[in-house]
């Protein structure tokens, strides 16, 4: 495997006493292009939640090498030493919310939060300024900060919309600067939460090129339940089941594994009998 990013070892969430997470363990690669995927309940979106702080874990470590050290952040690095490999990680489940995004890490949530009333460069703008005090907001971009604005709109395809409201956009622009937003901020993870739901078939071919441009400049970790979509864009794919990692591997392999077949169809199956 290449270089890992993102470490996550023996990690288990509980709600009310049932575990969501269950000795869940995962190394994701940097530059890497990750699809979760899994029966609903298997543990995607909450591994997502400890990942940005946003859920504390009971018990296991999520461990994230940043390249640039968070700013500010009260807790030593772990090092690590696996034969000739050196880790050098923050422990994400020890930090708070804010300086897990000021490490580098992302998220985009299956909703797009965006301010309709502003352009879509202003909308990228304010993302930019996410680390600026107050009164520095007021104050025009800088030349530099302008040019992260253009190519983030480059990126995502959406630089002739600029002057255009966000709220005049359709669901997949918004998508669309939603990811432009993250991709202004330079993360070195993004998480994806179901980046497609929503979309026209064009608008779900489009993202899923534009996913496979930024991996390698950024990690991405996407949870999608869109098989098809997965079945096309997919590189690596982690199938939870349980809170737990079922399988791994590429997707062709993924697709022809009889337990996860089965994990599958037997949902399905239980999903028909309800239904009836």
């Amino acid at each position: 495997m290449s270089e890992a990013i993102l470490k996550i070892e023996n990690l288990c969430v509980s709600f009310d006493g049932f575990p969501v997470l269950d000795d869940l363990s995962l190394v994701v690669a940097r530059g890497e292009l990750r699809f979760l995927i899994g029966p609903n309940g298997a543990g995607k979106t909450t591994l997502m939640d400890v990942i940005s702080g946003k859920v504390r874990a009971r018990s296991g470590r999520v461990l994230f090498d940043p390249t640039v050290p968070a700013s500010g952040d009260p807790h030593p690095s772990t090092i690590e030493v696996h034969g000739e490999i050196r880790f050098e990680g923050l422990d994400l489940a020890r930090m708070r919310e804010d300086a897990i995004v000021r490490a580098g890490i992302a998220r985009k949530f299956q909703t797009p939060s965006v301010f309709n009333s502003l352009t879509v460069a202003e909308n990228v703008a304010v993302a930019a300024a996410y680390r600026d005090r107050f009164l520095r907001q007021l104050f025009p971009p800088s030349p530099a900060r302008r040019e992260r604005i253009t190519r983030a709109l480059e990126d995502v395809g959406l630089l002739h919309r600029a002057y255009v409201q966000a709220g005049a956009l359709s669901h997949g622009e918004r998508q669309w600067l939603e990811i432009a937003m993250l991709l202004v901020q330079s993360p070195r993870i993004m998480l994806l939460d179901e980046p497609i739901a929503g979309m026209t078939r064009q608008e779900r071919e489009r993202t899923g090129e534009l996913l496979h441009r930024l991996a390698g400049a950024h990690t991405i970790i996407i949870t999608e339940h869109d098989m098809e979509f997965v079945r096309e864009f997919a590189r690596t794919v982690t199938v939870l089941h349980m809170g737990r990692v079922l399988r791994e591997g590429p997707i062709d392999d993924i697709q022809r594994d009889p337990v996860v077949r089965e994990v599958y169809l037997g949902r399905q199956k239980a999903a028909a009998g309800d239904a009836a």
